[in-house]
């Protein structure tokens, strides 16, 4: 299961999805077709898997990258440049499936809507840590 989503992955990343199928899959995990079909109705369900675990790596890796900030201690004038070239170095990272997700012709405008939300939520979740942070480092320096 874990070879067939990393190569629904590469592929995905190569070609997007409009060019993705489960035949070229099947062929270069040597998993047979029918197989591919026990576990995903469509094609739509297997990148929706893929989708499904590509944001939780990057929910995790975003955790990450506001922690190893936090624990650097910057002030709110330091913090935020740093954040956003970070956030920059993230996204180029995983940008080719990124792409792919985000091929706004095929999603319905709702759910660009709560994409965006997401996305805006971990951006201010990055500035009020910041804040945070600067108000309690300021109350203990007070101590």
């Amino acid at each position: 299961m874990e070879r067939l989503l990393a190569t629904a992955v590469q592929m995905l990343a190569q070609s997007g999805a409009s060019e993705f199928t489960l035949q070229e899959l099947s062929q270069r995990t040597k998993v047979s077709i029918g197989s591919i079909y026990l576990r995903f109705h469509n094609k739509q369900e297997l990148i929706r898997e893929v989708q499904i675990r590509f944001l939780d790596r990057v929910e995790r890796e975003h955790a990450l990258l506001i922690n190893r900030l936090r624990r650097r201690g910057l002030h709110l004038r330091q913090l935020v440049p740093i954040a956003i070239r970070e956030y920059c170095v993230f996204l180029r990272k995983h940008a080719d499936l990124l792409r792919v997700f985000m091929d706004a012709r095929q999603i319905p405008d709702n759910k660009i809507m709560w994409y965006v939300i997401l996305h805006l939520t971990f951006v201010v979740s990055a500035v009020l840590l910041g804040v945070l942070d600067k108000i309690s480092f300021a109350a203990h320096r007070k101590e």
